[in-house]
């Protein structure tokens, strides 16, 4: 047995169901933070890579159409 299990039967014996159960909500409300931030981190660097490879375009034809 892993010793995450044993951690999380030692859990379930020690406290009281609604103790457990506040426990789990607020770990809940913190990952769904931290996947809206991690969403809106996403968006950002998609937008910047977008606005990157538009500028590496510009660029290449800019030298392609400098070239004699």
């Amino acid at each position: 047995m892993s010793s995450l299990k044993v951690i999380c039967i030692m859990n379930v014996l020690l406290h009281d169901k609604p103790t457990i159960k506040t426990v789990l909500e607020d770990k809940v409300k913190s990952c769904d933070d931290k996947i809206k931030n991690l969403e809106g981190s996403k968006v950002y660097y998609q937008k910047k890579l977008k606005e990157s490879e538009d500028n590496l375009r510009e660029m290449v034809a800019q030298r392609q159409a400098a070239k004699p």
